[in-house]
């Protein structure tokens, strides 16, 4: 069994869309499809019921789901074991980014890198901010693009603002709502139901909300396929960050969905962090790349 089909399968089983999960993991749908059916083949059962608008984890995938991501679990751990036991001088550059990275131009900076520096080995993991916050204080990679989830930064790595994000509501575009250029949040709270996908989102909201009225978020790891056909089927809200929220509208077939800016904007920072003391030299190398106008 290949350690890469299960975690593609709880990518899959994450998004539930073959289009995100795709995106996310850098193969072809072709490809993530023949993998998933393989999968399937070997285990002898069906993992995802499908349709012909969207993906749901079946009743076998949902018994598999938590001994796949133990397995992958146990995986990682011994990769970050032999990590840890590398020299810290060698050629390598651990980075950790949120999805999708396209989103914030992290590629195109990771490509630089690779252009301008050929003989460092890179290891590149795609983790929410949260992930990518216990990872910072394992010290299991030396740069990190994350959200500012509040959390007290680890000895041994600083922190800079790398951009600023704000977030929007995605609305059906059935409902008059969704002509509106911007809404608050308080009209958003008596018109129905409000969900976010990350916890950093809630965080945002809350921070900064003018109203001690409680804000319920309910938290969801649903792809941008699923949340359009929640949106339209149970009319529900879902506050999204802007730019990674655009990306899944432009992956997305379905256009019947508006994005409308909350009012006053809520904001999220997109941190960089980074190992300092100077153990590994091409952590500068990455920094100055980043922000070539301080060095």
């Amino acid at each position: 069994m290949e350690i890469q089909y299960l975690a593609e399968f709880i990518r899959l089983a994450e998004t539930c869309s073959y289009v995100e999960a795709a995106d996310q993991l850098y193969i072809s749908q072709s490809s993530l499809t023949k993998h998933i059916q393989r999968l399937e083949k070997e285990l002898g059962v069906p993992l995802f019921d499908r349709s012909t608008r969207s993906v749901r984890l079946s009743s076998y995938g949902k018994d598999f789901l938590p001994y796949a991501k133990a397995i992958c679990a146990s995986y990682q751990k011994g990769l970050d074991r032999l990590s840890h036991q590398m020299d810290r001088n060698q050629n390598t550059l651990r980075i950790a980014a949120i999805p999708p990275m396209s989103a914030y131009g992290i590629p195109e900076l990771i490509q630089q890198f690779e252009k301008k520096y050929p003989q460092c080995t890179l290891h590149l993991y795609q983790e929410t901010s949260e992930t990518i916050w216990k990872m910072i204080a394992d010290h299991r990679c030396d740069i990190a693009f994350a959200h500012d989830v509040s959390n007290e930064l680890p000895e041994g790595f600083e922190a800079v603002t790398y951009t600023r994000d704000y977030i929007v509501a995605a609305i059906s575009s059935d409902n008059p709502l969704s002509a509106r250029k911007s809404i608050s949040l308080d009209e958003l709270t008596r018109a129905g139901e409000l969900y976010s996908r990350s916890n950093y989102v809630e965080a945002a909201v809350r921070t900064q909300m003018h109203t001690s009225r409680s804000l319920q978020i309910a938290d969801s790891h649903l792809g941008g396929d699923a949340i359009i056909d929640i949106i339209h089927d149970r009319n529900k809200f879902y506050l999204l960050m802007n730019r990674p929220a655009r990306a899944d509208l432009r992956r997305s077939r379905n256009k019947g969905v508006s994005l409308v800016a909350i009012r006053p904007k809520v904001y999220s920072t997109i941190l960089l962090l980074y190992a300092s003391g100077g153990q590994n030299e091409y952590v500068q190398n990455f920094l100055q790349l980043v922000f070539p106008d301080s060095a």
